[in-house]
């Protein structure tokens, strides 16, 4: 009775450190417990390329830079043009929200680096999806608002 009893213990913390070594990912693939997941954004940091909303994709303004720093604790920093600006967000696989966004209010002088600066900040509040491909992040939503960064 007791060679049973510990057998089945054995067998039992065996399935236990099987399964730390194998988990199921999202499409149901076998995945290494160590493994990131492709879309995991906290701890990068990213630089904004182009823009684009209901006029369609249009560069960043000449000389102006927008980053975007996804930091480990749920939080999000970054140069929107001319300010700092920083606040919450949340990450559930490819699924991804900012927070309320709060910023720092210089004026840039320029219409051109204002009007960047709201439209960057706008997607921003509705961005729903993120996808890494490589060096390249593309933040999306339903509306037709997509943020594409190279990794900084």
């Amino acid at each position: 009775m007791n060679k049973l009893v510990i057998a089945f213990i054995a067998l039992v913390a065996l399935a236990g450190v099987i399964g730390g070594v194998l988990m199921l990912g999202n499409d149901r693939e076998p995945a290494t417990a160590n493994a990131s997941e492709p879309n995991d954004l906290a701890g990068t940091s990213w630089i904004l390329e182009q823009m684009a909303d209901a006029d369609g994709m249009r560069p960043v303004v000449g000389g102006s830079q927008a980053t975007l720093d996804f930091g480990t604790d749920g939080r999000v920093t970054g140069n929107a043009t001319c300010n700092r600006y920083m606040g919450p967000y949340t990450q559930d696989g490819a699924n991804v929200s900012m927070g309320m966004l709060a910023s720092t209010m210089m004026a840039c002088g320029e219409d051109a680096l204002n009007a960047q600066e709201m439209a960057y900040m706008a997607a921003l509040n509705a961005v729903e999806r993120a996808v890494v491909d490589g060096a390249t992040l593309t933040l999306s939503s339903a509306g037709g608002v997509e943020l594409r960064f190279t990794q900084a």
